[in-house]
């Protein structure tokens, strides 16, 4: 049976505050007990029961990594544990369930609970993720540093790194504070870039473009509010993959059509020709790619990894280890951008019909073996606080 959590009242700035302080859209208390619930905890109807029991001091702030270390430390039978802070701050308790009702009275408040097993503690560990005691403003900022580090990732191409995400995280931490939910991003991200392929078949190349990019970068936006407010969830992933994995042939095609009614005679023809098998290529590709994320339960197309078969051709190794990078869609809707910018809309189509035709067969004659594992989607790179100087995980 998973562990159960108590939530004990923030430690209050001082002087104390007149309502409950926010960070990001949430409360420390809220914010705490959403962590511990997505990380596979059960809110505790008391101090005593049957689990083990973990006593949380709600102004310790952490990404979802922090609430999986929390759910995963055990305590051996007749242990109290204690899971310090690296630099400072309240420990989170975590009590056994073997000596839960003997240790914890019914009638003491959490706190007077709290403050006994803190102090007789049988073992304490410092946590590894970063866990940020909220005690006043500068603590406060610095564990905002840390939730909106924490929204970067491995996968992350060259572009979403040093371009899209820094702007994605922006708008996410404005977001948050509102009540739009993160499936609802996913739609609004799917409309802008069917309204930036509207635009492409009017013509419109160069407004059409940077209105795709601008959806590229609000495609990072429902991930991040998911997992700044935990909500992340298998159907928004699901969500959010098959709308990009949508919008982007549909994007492709108008872009064709626009070319096909800029450009008179046999020109024209062509890029709509090259358009329309492009999207045609990447029917199988989509396929083969689907069946490897259900098969592995993963959600991301971007994190499934196509090994180099056994014996290839330097060609095939060449597009195993650097078109990988360039068939992301960060990178490839940069260039598309700057290609409507330079007065090329016909290299857009151009471009996506080598792009496609290149992963399509990189796809379609791979022999990866079906146990093979993909990689993890983790943060990019660590995130040092000004204080505690924690490294996140890479």
């Amino acid at each position: 049976m998973p562990a159960e959590f108590i939530v004990l009242n923030a430690t209050p700035f001082s002087p104390p505050r007149s309502k409950p302080l926010n960070l990001l859209g949430m409360g420390l208390e809220e914010r705490a007990r959403a962590m511990l619930s997505f990380s596979g905890l059960r809110p505790a109807q008391g101090l005593q029961g049957k689990n083990d029991l973990i006593l949380y001091p709600g102004e310790v702030v952490g990404s979802t990594r922090l609430g999986y270390e929390v759910a995963a430390a055990r305590a051996a039978e007749g242990e109290v544990l204690a899971l310090a802070p690296r630099h400072g701050g309240r420990p989170v308790v975590r009590i056994s369930r073997t000596i839960r009702n003997r240790f914890l009275s019914g009638e003491e408040s959490p706190d007077e609970a709290y403050a006994r097993a803190v102090e007789g503690a049988t073992r304490r560990i410092a946590l590894r993720m970063p866990a940020v005691p909220v005690v006043d403003r500068a603590t406060r900022g610095e564990a905002r540093k840390v939730l909106l580090g924490s929204l970067r990732k491995s996968v992350d191409g060259l572009v979403s790194r040093t371009v899209n995400r820094p702007i994605s995280i922006a708008i996410s931490s404005v977001l948050v504070k509102t009540p739009i939910t993160p499936n609802v991003l996913s739609f609004l991200t799917f409309l802008t870039a069917l309204g930036a392929a509207a635009l492409m078949a009017w013509q419109e190349f160069v407004a059409g473009a940077v209105l795709m990019q601008f959806s590229s970068i609000l495609d990072g936006c429902d991930g991040e509010v998911a997992r700044l407010k935990y909500r992340a969830s298998k159907v928004g992933a699901w969500l959010d993959t098959v709308l990009d994995d949508i919008s982007t042939p549909v994007f492709a095609l108008t872009t064709g059509y626009g070319t096909w009614r800029a450009f008179d005679g046999a020109f024209g023809g062509v890029m709509l020709g090259l358009a329309v098998t492009a999207v045609v290529l990447t029917v199988p590709a989509y396929w083969v790619t689907y069946a490897r994320l259900l098969a592995h339960g993963s959600t991301d197309s971007g994190r499934v990894s196509f090994s180099e078969t056994p014996g290839a051709s330097w060609f095939r190794r060449f597009l195993v280890n650097y078109l990988q990078p360039v068939g992301k869609r960060d990178f490839y809707y940069f260039i598309f951008m700057l290609m409507a910018l330079a007065r090329l809309p016909w290299m857009i189509v151009v471009l996506y019909f080598v792009g496609a035709t290149l992963v399509a067969g990189t796809i379609l004659t791979d022999r990866t073996p079906s146990d093979a594992r993909y990689g993890t989607t983790q943060q990019h790179r660590p995130v040092m606080t000004a204080s505690s100087r924690v490294e996140v995980s890479r």
